[in-house]
């Protein structure tokens, strides 16, 4: 998802929020688990997906519409 955003800025904080989140969610040191985080990123990656077929789902139904 960072790398589909087009504005630099944009795309160097969001990778940035993605490097703090997996330092917080895989340092052991302070209670983190690396397991924390592949849990983390797996469900990221299942909602980016369902937002896509969702997307989907509706650029169908607005042709059906406009075909009416």
């Amino acid at each position: 998802m960072v790398l589909l955003q087009v504005n630099k800025r944009t795309r160097n904080r969001a990778y940035d929020v993605l490097v703090q989140i997996g330092h917080t969610f895989g340092d052991e040191e302070n209670g983190g688990k690396k397991e924390n985080l592949y849990q983390f990123f797996n469900m990221v990656s299942i909602l980016y997906f369902c937002l896509q077929s969702f997307i989907a789902m509706l650029i169908e139904i607005v042709v059906i519409f406009i075909q009416i």
